[in-house]
């Protein structure tokens, strides 16, 4: 009885497990069964999309699927919540699909998908706000994705497309589909082949990727008419510059790409044209949206480009019509876009031609061509212009030939930029500055610069430079200019100073030099030498613009007309030209041949301005000024003025002057003298040996002087040039030894007067120039015409007329002494 028991349970096992291997057996068929014949059902019922399926085949246990003829569409086509499907898909083939992990772990793992002849519109629903807090995003591992043959079409839910593709043929390999950071590529793998036409990638909010083929073979990538697009307005980019990206042709070698990277050894890039627009922004922040991808190119040439950069409103800013550049090591990332250049290199090759540069509103520059080699730079053909006209602002014209700089060594960190080069040379330049009108009334403080330039050697050859008025007038010119300034530096410290920048040491050469000097007088030197403290200036000239009639006519009151030669000038300075000067202080000044005529018409009305002593003209000078020594040489002082109704003007004239200077200031630099001594010699009138000595002191209000002098052997004829125009009498005999000590200040000059003379006689004349014989002999009676005992001292006094100069009260002294010695200090 236990036996049938025991008998009856085995067969009872025995069949169960037959039953459960049949069925375990049966059921990936069974499964298979519905599947194919309920799957459409279950899809059309559950989800809002209709489809059509003509063969559905899969196996439960190894996971492979198989789906032929799929047709799909959305049922309601205007249900914006819900992503809109349209369109068709040849074969459906995935392999080792892992069936149970995506059942139960929202993880889908597949060793294969192939899809052949995808023809397939898609418009994405609008994401829901919450949809990130609410949903978890699945993970998926696929080793190998094939598309054969696609067509592709994908919007947004705004009809802003997404991707598009004709003739899609994709092998991916090892992807990456699980990527919670938008900022980084939504897809990554190792190994990649591409065939398709027409494509469309929207990269981010920002960018759109545009391509009319694009093939890959064994990590090499090539493309046609590739364009990176910007999508939205500049004022929506959380960065200074927007680029606008189009080539020809790109391909590149040993491609690698990933989430974060795209990498590759060498590129080329034909035809490229960039345009840069501007967002005006000075400052950005991190944007967690915008695309964080590292693009390293090894090696990159640039053939045949163009060039465009532009302000956000469109207004071109700068161009290059042709360019050819090769770039080793770049590199272009979420760091470098922020920067003043939004990427980093190593070295570089540079060819461009035809290139423009709007400074600003009213200017404009134009280069020929710009080439590099080796960190060297040529610029050939650099043409400035004007654009119109700005009162308020200086603006630059003319032509420079070429521009060579060498080792250009760049350097950037932030937004500074650290540039040394070891020499710059401008050859040819001819350049015309068109001066503002208005001055400001306040110097701009400078602001912090982002750039430190460091150069060893700047060199110009052959330079000439204009400065023009607004309208066109001639202002300064100065020609053939040779220099070279050595170690020149532009850095924060430099700008805060007034030169705003430093130099170690230079030499500067010029040829002719003209300045327009005012309403009535031209300066023109034959040419200046500068060697850092030394300034050597030849053949100078300080005309009037007008000869004497025509000086006279214009004049609303009498003022004087001069007439200035040098031979030479030197000049030694304590500090270089080019340092920071805050006060002017020279070791010695040296004028060679200097002849200085001075013309005075008495015709016009007389000018009763009151005139300042030397003393106030020094002290009013601003600027701190001391110079230890000025020396006059081998010069002539001429001094002519035309009396009313004289056909001849007066002349006082002094030949062979020399003189020594000493103290020349204005009390303003500490530790110098204030007291200005002049020790001076020449030929009075030619021939009479004078010799003059004059002191003053700068910071005395009152003006107080001193000055004495001699002169011997004066012939009453050479007197006569002077004295008969001006006072229609002449004299005869001859001064023997004349000497004066004086003193005063700015009310009044007196002092003492000694006159040795001999057979002074005085002759008054008429109208016609004639000697009036009666009254020249009563006037002879009080005439002392010898002197007696080997001479005669008188002491002046005269006061001065304030409105006129220190000589014109030194020369009514002598003429007061003449007085007192010649006739009587009783008249």
């Amino acid at each position: 009885m236990e036996t049938k028991k025991t008998s009856k349970r085995k067969k009872i096992i025995v069949t169960s497990i037959s039953v459960l291997l049949l069925l375990l057996v049966a059921f990936p068929f069974l499964l298979n069964i519905y599947l194919k014949s309920k799957l459409p059902d279950l899809v059309n019922e559950k989800t809002p999309y209709h489809v059509d399926m003509a063969q559905f085949n899969f196996d439960l246990i190894s996971g492979n699927l198989l789906i032929n003829d799929v047709k799909i569409k959305t049922k309601n086509p205007k249900d914006t919540a819900v992503t809109q499907l349209s369109g068709t898909i040849g074969e459906l083939q995935v392999a080792d699909f892992g069936v149970f992990k995506a059942l139960f772990s929202k993880t889908y793992k597949a060793k294969l998908v192939k899809i052949k002849n995808p023809n397939l519109d898609i418009r994405f629903a609008k994401k829901k706000k919450d949809a990130a807090k609410n949903n978890e995003k699945p993970d998926i591992f696929l080793s190998e994705l094939l598309i054969e043959n696609g067509e592709l079409k994908a919007v947004n839910h705004e009809g802003k497309s997404v991707f598009n593709g004709n003739k899609i043929n994709v092998d991916l390999q090892d992807i990456d589909l699980n990527n919670d950071d938008n900022t980084r590529l939504p897809i990554g793998f190792k190994k990649l082949s591409i065939h398709t036409e027409n494509l469309i990638v929207t990269v981010n909010d920002y960018y759109q990727i545009l391509a009319d083929k694009v093939n890959t073979f064994d990590k090499e990538i090539a493309i046609q008419n590739l364009h990176l697009n910007p999508t939205q307005l500049p004022s929506d980019y959380n960065a200074k510059s927007v680029f606008d990206f189009k080539a020809k042709n790109f391909t590149a070698s040993n491609l690698n790409i990933n989430r974060d990277s795209l990498i590759a050894e060498s590129t080329l890039i034909d035809e490229p044209n960039l345009t840069i627009t501007s967002t005006n922004k000075k400052i950005v922040k991190d944007n967690p949206k915008e695309m964080n991808l590292k693009i390293a190119l090894k090696d990159i040439n640039l053939k045949n480009g163009k060039l465009l950069v532009q302000k956000s409103d469109k207004t071109k800013s700068a161009s290059a019509d042709k360019f050819n550049i090769n770039i080793t090591k770049i590199v272009f990332d979420k760091n470098t876009v922020k920067e003043k250049i939004p990427f980093k290199f190593d070295q570089h090759n540079i060819d461009v031609s035809k290139i423009y540069f709007r400074v600003n509103n009213n200017q404009e520059v134009r280069i020929g061509h710009v080439f590099t080699k080796d960190a060297n730079l040529a610029v050939d053909s650099i043409q400035l212009a004007k654009l119109g006209t700005n009162l308020n602002q200086n603006l630059w014209s003319g032509f420079i030939k070429k521009v060579n700089i060498q080792n250009i060594k760049p350097k950037f960190e932030g937004q500074k930029i650290n540039l040394n080069l070891n020499a710059m040379t401008v050859d040819d330049a001819r350049v015309a500055m068109i001066s503002k009108t208005h001055k400001a009334a306040k110097k701009p403080d400078r602001k912090n610069s982002d750039l430190n330039l460091n150069i060893g050697a700047i060199k110009l050859n052959n330079a000439n430079f204009q400065q023009l008025t607004s309208s066109g007038q001639q202002k300064a010119t100065v020609a053939s200019i040779n220099a070279i300034f050595n170690n020149f530096k532009i850095n924060e410290t430099t700008l805060k100073s007034k030169t705003a920048f430093t130099i170690a040491n230079h030499n500067i050469k010029t040829g002719e030099i003209f300045v327009d000097a005012g309403k009535y007088y031209t300066l023109r030197i034959k040419n200046l030498e500068n060697s850092d403290k030394i300034s050597s200036i030849k053949n100078l000239a300080f005309k009037s613009k007008y000869n004497r009639k025509e000086f006279s006519r214009i004049i609303s009151k009498q003022e004087d007309l001069y007439d200035v030669t040098a031979n030479s000038i030197q000049i030694f300075d304590r500090v270089s030209l080019f340092e920071n000067h805050d006060q002017i202080l020279l070791n010695k000044v040296v004028l060679d041949g200097v002849k200085c005529s001075i013309f005075h018409d008495l015709a016009p009305p007389e000018d009763k301005t009151a005139r300042t002593m030397f003393n106030e003209k020094l002290r009013n000078i601003k600027v701190p000024l001391f110079v230890n020594n000025v020396e006059l040489r081998n010069s002539y002082i001429s001094y002519e003025e035309d009396a009313v109704n004289n056909n001849k003007p007066g002349k006082l004239f002094m030949d062979a002057f020399n003189a020594t200077i000493k103290n020349v200031g204005n009390g303003k630099v500490k530790g110098t003298s204030s007291v200005v001594a002049v020790d001076a010699g020449f030929k009075f009138f030619g021939t009479a040996p004078t010799k003059v000595n004059w002191t003053f002191d700068v910071l005395n209000k009152m003006d107080n002087f001193k000055i004495n002098g001699k002169i011997e052997d004066l012939s009453a004829n050479e007197v006569n040039l002077f004295v008969r125009p001006y006072l229609n009498l002449t004299l005869d005999g001859e001064i023997n030894y004349l000497k004066f000590n004086y003193f005063g200040n700015k009310n009044v000059i007196k002092g003492d007067f000694f006159l040795n003379h001999h057979n002074i006689k005085v002759n008054f004349l008429n109208k016609k120039g004639e000697k009036r014989k009666f009254l020249s002999k009563a006037v002879n009676i009080l005439v002392k015409s010898d002197a007696k005992g080997g001479g005669k001292n008188v002491q002046i006094q005269k006061e001065r007329d304030a409105d006129r100069s220190f000589f014109n009260m030194l020369w009514k002294g002598i003429m007061e002494g003449l007085k007192k010695t010649l006739i009587s200090e009783k008249i």
